[in-house]
């Protein structure tokens, strides 16, 4: 295990000095604000984990009350906002800035505003996705006041975040929570979906998340890139852009998602790269990724 996450923070490390040493901050971001700010939280909160023999720890080992850190773009228009989701395999957030902060500042330099969202972990699944619906209806709740496009609010995720942001896009109709105050009444439906080295998006690697017991699927191919049940794919699930490596050991999440969407004729665009493994970033794809957004009006 301890050899994976030393790759992973290899591949993070190198691929974000060759993607992001460029990036200019447009603006100091917002102070962290509180999701459920002066409401009662749902769900469950969440006690950390024991990382004391990891010699290099994540960013945040365990969240209690999630929070949500504002970066504005440069622009007098409104415009658009990527809400960020980092991973960390849902028990910790391993890179707040890696696959955080310094997305968003990526962002910021293309002329889209973003926002971080630090969600309840560890192993509180029912509590992230709450996190990341009252996250949505909270941005949308100040598009005014930060200066962005209601209607243009995308969710992007990595690993784990990305398997919450596929959540997030595909069970909208169906609140994770009952609702609490006027914010609730607002759309939790993400306009766009963003999925960067995607994990427990097939049904085989949820089972392998969440199960001791898993036993490895058949090489069947409808068994191995079904999407996973947590996913309600249908005609009203946001288009994507899905990007991963085609030796990622959580490979068959993108691929998984991307025909999930192309059965229900939902515009996606799928990248997988050749090189790297899980944690791997590209360059050119977040340019793609950038014009892609701009494309959409963001």
């Amino acid at each position: 295990i301890w050899i994976m996450i030393k790759r992973k923070i290899f591949f993070l490390f190198f691929s974000f000095c060759a993607v992001f040493s460029a990036t200019i901050l447009h603006g100091e971001p917002s102070a962290p604000l509180r999701v459920w700010e002066g409401v009662k939280m749902p769900g469950k909160t969440t006690e950390p984990k024991d990382y004391s023999k990891v010699k290099r720890p994540p960013s945040r080992i365990s969240v209690k009350d999630a929070v949500l850190t504002f970066f504005k773009a440069d622009s007098d228009a409104p415009g658009g906002c990527v809400l960020i989701c980092p991973g960390g395999g849902y028990v910790a957030l391993w890179s707040v800035k890696g696959e955080g902060s310094r997305i968003a500042e990526f962002f910021n330099s293309k002329g889209i505003s973003a926002a971080v969202l630090e969600y309840r972990v560890p192993d509180n699944f029912d509590g992230a996705l709450m996190d990341a619906q009252r996250a949505i209806r909270l941005i949308r709740s100040k598009a005014k006041e930060w200066n962005i496009d209601p209607d243009k609010i995308a969710v992007m995720g990595f690993s784990a975040g990305a398997s919450l942001a596929a959540r997030a896009s595909t069970n909208f109709k169906k609140p994770s929570y009952e609702p609490i105050d006027s914010i609730d009444e607002i759309s939790a439906r993400p306009d766009c979906t963003i999925l960067i080295y995607p994990a427990y998006c097939s049904q085989p690697e949820k089972d392998r998340r969440l199960s001791k017991d898993y036993k490895k699927p058949s090489e069947d191919y409808s068994e191995r890139y079904a999407i996973a049940d947590w996913n309600v794919v249908d005609k009203d699930t946001p288009p994507a852009f899905i990007t991963q490596t085609q030796f990622d050991p959580y490979g068959d999440a993108a691929v998984a998602y991307y025909l999930a969407l192309k059965k229900e004729n939902i515009p996606a665009e799928l990248y997988l790269l050749s090189e790297g493994k899980h944690g791997y970033m590209d360059k050119d794809v977040f340019e793609i990724l950038s014009k892609w957004l701009k494309k959409k009006g963001y």
